[in-house]
């Protein structure tokens, strides 16, 4: 029988994200197959950026390093709410970038951000990279 993963009630990106990193280390690690769980629904992406803006930079670093592609109702809520990355501290939004930019993806990054001034705030540091 598989292997139950529970989060919480309601799970929010990182609840998912901390099972699914469980789920890949029983099964590539174990050989265990694993099933993960949850309650109710996950949240609004609208709601969760507005709880926390850096699930903005923390979402496109998933979609980098997972090599997936964000469905359209998530992405659209990111656009629209980009202008509370203005309310982050420097230092919270560099620790993210740091995180973010991987030499070999920073021209996927490039054409993900491309047009979209409010993160110009981002990180001096990260913007020269795109000069």
């Amino acid at each position: 029988s598989p292997l139950t993963i529970l989060t919480h009630d309601h799970p929010d990106p990182d609840a998912l994200a901390s099972a699914w990193a469980l789920a890949h280390l029983a099964q590539t690690v174990g050989r265990i197959r694993c099933r993960i769980v949850y309650g109710g629904m996950i949240g609004r992406a609208e709601n969760r950026i507005k709880q926390d803006p850096l699930r903005i930079v923390r979402a496109l670093r998933f979609c980098l390093q997972l090599d997936y592609r964000m469905e359209s109702t998530t992405w659209n809520a990111v656009k629209s709410n980009l202008g509370l990355l203005k309310n982050v501290s420097q230092k919270k939004l560099d620790a993210e970038i740091i995180k973010l930019v991987a030499p070999k993806k920073r021209q996927l990054l490039k054409k993900i951000i491309s047009g979209e001034k409010t993160l110009d705030k981002l990180s001096k540091k990260f913007y020269d990279n795109f000069k």
